[in-house]
């Protein structure tokens, strides 16, 4: 009789948890249900339109107001500048910035976006100017999804250029499928948080039986692991996105370093560095007065490095700032700015590379460290939205001048416990 009982156990056990899975999962799935557990974005899934704007609003300029879509940026030298901004500008909203050159009816795309349904919808807006001044070229500024895993909107006439190392990016990940891996974690992080978002719907238990469940989360092991921070960043970063629309990404075609940049006679100005990621291109564009800065600027939201130090991040913004010709500057993040703002961030990051080092050399505990600065911060350099991002920032200068070679580690580790403990 015992064994019959046993079964019997197990088989509801296995019923019950079906079911909640069932049930966490559609939860999870449903688009209200998205756009509330995502902290750094809380609009509508699948789209920048009706995001909420952020701290990035109080940081717009009159003439650029901060919206979803294309503004038109400056004009000079025979060339047209327009940018496409994506509100909040946290994490996968990145921004984009088409080149027209007005004498030869051409024109080059800067960037896409985290996903071929965004990609899709930005190629649609400006199709007034480009079926005039057809895209002859996209350049993408470095290596990270939000700026790439878009590019198979592009027709593929159009060539993509990039430095070597985002070609390498690119070609790694598509030899290991990344874009399906991540589509993968995502799903799955979701579940998890809609399985504990059902037991909380539960009348009168569920407010006390969740806790309970989440504590049971954080002992297990997996969330110590690649495979869990992998989860709980693929939850926050990619589940706004239509991420199943990313099928494949197109391969980089030309290196940067094998072409001359000339639009209507006049040079683009490319700069290269090591700081936000592991390789970041800006372009300048003296005649129109413009430069589009790739994740070289945030503005709005606190500023992220992950490979570079404070020093190459403020080698570069000085670089952006060389050329006093141009006035206006189109952030990989966030609402167009001017020099001022870009003065403003560069003092933001003068102040963390003093206090990083202050810590550094007195041997504190850098968890205190980076409490005491981003306090600091946020009483002098204005509200900003993902206070995460200067932790990670922080840990980033403190492991280089430890001799360390900073990586992507610190970033995924920070940012998916910053996740995990929202869920």
């Amino acid at each position: 009789m015992r064994l019959p009982v046993i079964t019997l156990f197990v088989v509801l056990s296995l019923t019950l948890v079906g079911f909640w899975l069932n049930r966490g999962a559609n939860k999870a799935l449903h688009e209200e249900f998205r756009s509330r557990v995502i902290t750094h974005a809380v609009g509508p899934a699948g789209s920048c339109e009706g995001n909420p704007l952020g701290a990035g609003e109080k940081r717009a300029l009159p003439q650029f107001p901060y919206k979803c879509g294309w503004n038109y940026v400056s004009s000079g030298g025979g060339i047209d500048v327009f940018a496409y901004t994506m509100p909040s500008g946290q994490l996968g909203w990145s921004n984009c910035a088409l080149i027209v050159d007005t004498n030869e009816q051409q024109s080059i795309l800067i960037d896409v976006f985290q996903d071929v349904s965004n990609t899709e919808e930005m190629l649609e807006g400006v199709k007034n100017i480009t079926q005039k001044a057809p895209i002859k070229r996209v350049l993408i500024t470095h290596p990270d999804f939000d700026h790439f895993f878009g590019t198979a909107a592009i027709p593929k006439p159009i060539p993509i250029y990039s430095s070597q190392v985002v070609a390498d990016v690119v070609l790694h990940a598509n030899q290991t499928k990344m874009n399906q891996q991540l589509f993968s974690f995502a799903i799955l992080g979701s579940v998890v948080s809609g399985m504990l978002n059902v037991i909380k719907d539960i009348p009168v238990v569920g407010e006390h039986v969740q806790p309970l469940l989440k504590k049971l989360i954080d002992a297990i092991p997996l969330k110590g692991s690649t495979f869990g921070r992998g989860m709980a960043f693929s939850f926050a970063y990619l589940t706004p996105f239509k991420m199943s629309s990313v099928d494949h990404v197109r391969p980089v075609d030309v290196l940067l370093e094998d072409v001359d940049w000339k639009i209507h006679g006049a040079k683009l100005s490319l700069v290269n560095f090591r700081a936000h990621s592991k390789d970041d291109t800006a372009v300048l564009i003296p005649s129109a007065g413009v430069a589009i800065a790739g994740d070289l600027l945030f503005q709005g939201v606190y500023p992220l490095i992950k490979y570079g130090s404070t020093a190459d991040i403020i080698e570069a913004l000085d670089a952006l700032l060389a050329d006093h010709r141009i006035k206006v500057f189109v952030p990989g993040h966030g609402p167009i700015t001017d020099r001022a703002g870009v003065e403003r961030e560069k003092r933001l990051w003068l102040a963390l590379q003093a206090s990083a080092k202050t810590c550094f050399e007195n041997d504190e505990k850098v968890d205190d460290c980076v409490k005491r600065f981003q306090a600091d911060a946020q009483e002098k350099f204005e509200e900003r939205d993902c206070e995460v991002m200067l932790e990670i920032s922080y840990l980033t200068d403190i492991a280089t001048l430890k001799g360390e070679r900073p990586s992507e580690q610190i970033f995924m580790d920070r940012f998916g416990k910053h996740i995990l403990s929202k869920l």
